[in-house]
């Protein structure tokens, strides 16, 4: 899986929550087009999120689905929402979550299905980012998460407590956390490289 994201792009997170906000009234009034737009703004970094948490992209595929079935189903309910993207990704994480643990219920290891040919079609790959991702795939599910929403998705740190439900101090510890031990394993195998190269 590549770590570079296209995704990630400078905004003012305010304008785009008054955007969301906007978009999401006029689709639960009926809009449909609204939805389409919210669903184009959103759905290279839902996906992203699946395929990087779930580690398979069929699975990833069906939480994705899942995800914008309860977006879609938000029409039948009351609902106050302050933030669209805190809402949509609290959706994602508690779907993902929900089918991670019911994939462990019957199997006794969750299988992670590497793409091994993405090196081949994708140029940009790079053995450093194939180590970072084997490095992530070591790290518990929580502190992925907060990786992948901070380092690539370029989401704030209050962002992603609002959506992890836990304090900011939290938040930035599991993320220094995840940084320490990509450092760290990355410099193991490296010097380790070094060594079989000699």
């Amino acid at each position: 899986m590549n770590l570079k994201s296209p995704i990630v792009n400078n905004f003012n997170s305010q304008n785009d929550n008054l955007r969301d906000l906007e978009l999401l009234k006029s689709f639960l009034a009926g809009d449909n087009t609204s939805f389409g737009k919210l669903y184009s703004f959103y759905e290279k970094k839902v996906m992203f999120y699946c395929k990087h948490l779930t580690e398979n992209d069929l699975v990833a595929q069906d939480v994705f689905q899942e995800i914008w079935i309860k977006i879609i189903n938000l029409r039948t309910k009351s609902i106050k929402v302050e933030c669209f993207k805190a809402l949509l990704f609290t959706i994602a994480r508690n779907t993902t979550l929900n089918h991670i643990r019911g994939e462990k219920r019957y199997s006794t290891k969750l299988i992670y299905n590497y793409d091994v040919n993405l090196k081949a079609t994708n140029s940009e790959y790079s053995e450093t980012e194939e180590l970072v991702n084997k490095a992530l795939a070591r790290l518990p599910f929580i502190q992925r998460e907060a990786f992948l929403m901070h380092a690539i998705l370029g989401y704030s740190f209050e962002e992603i407590s609002k959506v992890q439900g836990v304090g900011l101090s939290a938040v930035k510890s599991r993320s220094a956390r995840t940084r320490d031990f990509i450092r760290k394993l990355l410099s193991n195998w490296m010097a380790l490289s070094e060594e079989v190269l000699d």
